[in-house]
């Protein structure tokens, strides 16, 4: 059976703090790492973790295990594509190494990407053969493919949690009672108004990420506003601000593309003929396309 995060566990330098570009854990990491231990430490209830999209929760789970010293982790991603991504970055442990947080010739966890439902208690048995097993709540959740032992996991780990149905959660929590949990998120909020089980331990503030440098370089562009009430006045200036910034990169050489975020589907839709109408091929995305169509 593997017993990889307890045998490696005083491998990892925890206190390699970034002081260069990709070289140690950021702030905002070691926060997160310290406030789940102290959590671990007195509690039983989920830990919610929240830090800025992009600043490097990736690094939180590859870290965290190691510190814990699970028998077996399940990190549940949202989509296929999200679990592919994490797999390819776990199996090599590739942050880490790339931070100097381990060593580049460090052992190597065994990790499964797991697709499809199991249909048999064999073939839920046979996951314990892994270290970490990568997968989504339509491949695992336990209201969807039951019969998984309780005792198969001991540390749950649930990726972009605020996009998981709120059910899947629940169905893992019940399940697996035996498990430590940790909800990791960019927004502990949701539309539909569900709670998040468990408990915000940290938060790492946006601005605060930006003073650090985490996304540099960040060049913010003007976009003149006459009137800051007027919804359709405020769209179209920074269409226009937008529009200019990107023709003048692409007149300069870079292959860059324009990605416009908006707060519902309908407000996006609305936003094509606008960004259309300035000579820019758009269309919106959203969960009501087929996973093909996106």
């Amino acid at each position: 059976m593997p017993n990889f995060f307890v045998e490696q566990a005083g491998t990892l330098n925890l206190f390699q703090q970034q002081r260069t570009p990709n070289h140690g854990f950021r702030p905002g990491q070691l926060g997160a790492l310290h406030a789940v231990l102290a959590h671990f430490s007195v509690q039983d209830d989920p830990a919610i973790v929240c830090l800025p999209t992009g600043y490097g929760k990736t690094s939180l789970m590859m870290a965290l295990p190691m510190l814990l010293g699970p028998a077996r982790v399940l990190i549940v991603e949202p989509s296929s594509s999200l679990r592919k991504q994490v797999h390819s970055h776990i199996s090599v442990m590739s942050t880490l190494r790339r931070i100097g947080a381990l060593s580049e010739d460090c052992p190597l966890p065994y990790v499964h990407l797991h697709i499809g439902r199991p249909q048999s208690l064999e073939e839920w048995q046979s996951l314990r053969t892994y270290d970490v097993v990568v997968s989504t709540p339509s491949s695992s959740s336990p209201d969807l493919a039951p019969g998984a032992p309780p005792d198969l996991f001991d540390f749950v780990i649930f990726d972009e949690a605020h996009h998981a149905p709120a059910d899947s959660w629940m169905a893992y929590v019940e399940h697996f009672t035996k498990a430590r949990f940790l909800f990791l998120t960019a927004t502990p909020f949701r539309r539909d108004g569900r709670i998040i089980p468990g408990k915000l331990v940290y938060r790492y503030p946006v601005m605060r990420a930006v003073d650090e440098g985490a996304f540099e370089p960040i060049n913010f562009c003007a976009a003149p506003i006459e009137d800051e009430l007027d919804d359709e006045h405020v769209d179209q200036a920074i269409a226009r601000a937008a529009v200019q910034q990107l023709n003048e990169d692409r007149a300069n050489g870079f292959d860059h593309r324009l990605f416009i975020r908006a707060g519902t589907i309908k407000a996006a839709q609305d936003l094509v003929p606008l960004y259309q109408g300035l000579g820019i091929a758009v269309e919106a995305i959203s969960s009501k396309l087929t996973k093909r169509q996106q």
